[in-house]
């Protein structure tokens, strides 16, 4: 598959590009709808820079209403497993449509110069993939409402989209682990593994191991999987990024925008699902989102409360770490089942 490209040799001496990323006016149409090798399109920037593939998981809500979850994947090559997550999510409930978005700096993606891959750069990408799907109406976004859905990494960018996009008609947002900032604990994974990946051609399932899944998985599911089933799981990924692309990957994380000020803009009701035993997360990120969002002195709301108020937060602790989509994946299940429950009630209830 495709990588992120070096920049060519007019553009070789030039500063990395892409924090301050051209403006794709909304009358322009951008190139999309290539088939990817693996059956997954690919979409391109109208600026023509950057390629990345994304996934469309459709019910058969049978002409009723349209629940719609935007997902952005975490750290590395989480694509297939989520895929496989809300493909099993979509069968279950038939009115939803999932947009999968395999973000740049994920494997299979491409960009001619050399971006700095961090919050801003690749939210203006996905929001740029969203208003092409939208004005094609393969996956409406501009007027009907939608669930962002982010974990990890891919929770600060969508914390980072909604805070910088609020036109976007969000029901809901869903972050699964997320951070607000780079502090030092995660700093130091991420550097860690910059380190790394420069040291070695290919990373084999024992490096893997050794490299990433202490980062990722709790110390309970350490001690009670087997390593090699550990390390099976834990580096089951279908298309590999190369090590160079991972590496800009961490670097682009260490550029990330601050958003603990950010968050007195999110208008959209939040629900947070933390691992408790999360060895890359901390938990006061959790903590500051839920402090800034709360009222003052009232108990934390139910999702229906939040959902009809169009506000308010709601934190769940999960008995996990930072993989949560393995280690917890019915109490996940659950918690998006309550939410979407709770929204049919409201759609009824409002009629």
């Amino acid at each position: 598959g495709g990588a992120v490209r070096p920049a060519s040799a007019a553009q070789a001496g030039s500063k990395h590009v892409g924090v301050k990323a051209k403006a794709i006016p909304e009358g322009e149409i951008p190139f999309s709808g290539d088939r990817a090798r693996d059956g997954d399109p690919e979409y391109r920037t109208v600026d023509g820079d950057t390629t990345f593939k994304y996934g469309l998981l459709n019910g058969d809500p049978k002409g009723g209403v349209v629940y719609r979850f935007v997902v952005l994947d975490d750290f590395f090559d989480t694509f297939e497993d989520t895929r496989a997550f809300f493909s099993r999510f979509v069968s279950t409930h038939r009115d939803v449509q999932v947009l999968l978005v395999k973000y740049p700096g994920q494997a299979g993606t491409m960009c001619d110069s050399s971006p700095i891959l961090n919050n801003a750069f690749i939210a203006a990408k996905t929001l740029s993939l969203l208003r092409s799907l939208d004005r094609t109406r393969t996956f409406p976004s501009s007027s009907s409402p939608f669930t962002l859905l982010g974990i990890g990494n891919g929770a600060n960018i969508a914390l980072y989209m909604h805070t910088s996009a609020p036109s976007l008609p969000l029901s809901s947002l869903v972050l699964i682990n997320p951070f607000l900032f780079v502090d030092a604990r995660l700093e130091l994974h991420l550097r860690s593994w910059i380190s790394s990946f420069g040291l070695s051609a290919t990373v084999g399932l024992d490096l893997f191991w050794h490299l990433f899944a202490p980062s990722f998985l709790s110390s309970s599911y350490l001690k009670r999987t087997p390593p090699p089933v550990a390390m099976q799981v834990s580096s089951g990924v279908g298309e590999p990024a190369p090590l160079d692309v991972r590496s800009l990957l961490c670097q682009g994380t260490l550029a990330h925008t601050d958003l603990r000020k950010s968050l007195p803009r999110v208008a959209a009701p939040v629900l947070v699902l933390r691992g408790v035993d999360d060895p890359l997360v901390g938990p006061e990120h959790a903590e500051a989102i839920q402090k800034a969002l709360a009222a003052e002195g009232e108990d934390q709301p139910g999702i229906r409360q939040c959902l009809e108020d169009g506000q308010g937060c709601i934190v769940v602790d999960m008995d996990c770490g930072h993989r949560m989509l393995l280690e917890c994946r019915s109490k996940v299940e659950e918690a998006l089942d309550t939410l979407l429950t709770a929204a049919r009630d409201l759609a009824r209830s409002s009629q």
